[in-house]
Formats: structure tokens, sequence, C-alpha cells
């Protein structure tokens, strides 16, 4: 967050593009999903679940912007919420955050002293997706930002 205020030092309009990081992080990780699904051309239903927490708000309109009244298979894309406690696949994708996030941290990390679980959950260390925005990708932020700011920003001034 410190490196991303320095980025939109001068730049206040652009915050709000930005939104929350939980938004804004969940807005990308939506977007990254439906371009794979759209690359591997998958055309079945589609249905998300999403820990229950108090930011449903942001998440449903995260998804619903991103998905829009696409379909596929039929039917539009769905975003479920349920608790974690009861929910194994959140549990799992709790795991697979941790670990992934202590990946990217240190990128020499051994698969094999990885938890058992994450193992577990991928095997051969083939099935992940790891993407992070650091102090060296906030140019590229700022430019996508001001560049979504410039179409957005005509349509709200009518």
């Amino acid at each position: 967050m410190n490196a991303l205020r320095a980025a939109l030092k001068g730049k206040p309009e652009l915050m709000p593009l930005f939104g929350t990081p939980y938004s804004a992080c969940f807005h990308w990780v939506v977007a990254e999903l439906k371009d794979a699904f759209n690359r591997w051309n998958v055309r079945e239903p589609l249905a998300f679940i999403h820990e229950v927490t108090e930011l449903k708000r942001e998440a449903v309109e995260a998804f619903e912007y991103i998905w829009g009244d696409e379909q596929r298979g039929g039917r539009k894309p769905t975003l479920e919420f349920q608790a974690k406690n009861k929910c194994v696949p959140l549990q799992a994708a709790d795991v697979t955050a941790y670990e992934a996030n202590k990946f990217l941290r240190n990128p020499t990390t051994d698969w094999s002293k990885t938890r058992r679980a994450l193992q577990a959950i991928n095997p051969n260390a083939e099935n992940f997706i790891l993407r992070a925005f650091g102090e060296s990708q906030m140019d590229w932020l700022v430019q996508r930002l001001t560049a979504i700011y410039s179409e957005v920003a005509p349509s709200e001034k009518k």
C-alpha cells in the first residue's frame, strides 16, 4: 500500500478506481480467472464460492462488473457465500493462499518443504498461477489506472 500511495501521489482521482486493497485483488483474481477460462475455451456453467465476510458487497460488485451478463453453459456464472468452517473448498483455498504467499516472498522454497495439505491439493506443483504486485509494478499499475480513468471519467461527467 505504501508503494501504491507513493505511485499515486498527485493523482488522487485514480485511488477510487483502485478501491480497497481487497476489492482490487478480488477484481484482479476474477478477471484473471475469466481470461483463463476464455483461453481454455471453458463453456460449462461456473459457480464461485467466497467466504462470508463483511466484504460481501465489494465482492459482488467486482464479480458483477467482470462477468456482466455473460453466460457459460446457458447460465450466468454465480457467486455464492459460505462459512469457511463448513466448506472444504474454502479451507483448501486458505491453505493455498497462505502457502502461495510464502512462496512469493521466497521463490526458492523447495516444494517438498511446503505443508502436506498443500501437497495434497497440488501434488505435482503444476496447477497454480501465481501473480503478485510489488513496487516494481507500480508504474504499470498507475498507467493502467490512468487509461481506465480516461475511459470512465467522460461517462461520469454526463
